[in-house]
């Protein structure tokens, strides 16, 4: 998860992002650009923190194939 994560912020954040930081660095990075970011990329956090959840609400709104 920690490197799926690594890579959107590296797309949002910029070079400071990197494989030393702390989970505690990458997730006060993600608090602080959260409202700068596209739906895809929060999209993709929220699948690398809780993927079944997202599938299980996705699936929950989808229309009821006749």
């Amino acid at each position: 998860m920690k490197t799926v994560v690594e890579h959107v912020l590296e797309n949002t954040v910029g070079p400071k992002v990197g494989p030393n930081l702390t989970l505690s660095q990458i997730v006060a990075s993600l608090v602080e650009r959260w409202n700068s970011m596209s739906d895809e990329e929060k999209l993709a956090v929220q699948l690398c923190i809780d993927g079944e959840a997202v599938v299980e609400s996705i699936v929950a709104v989808a229309p009821d194939p006749a």
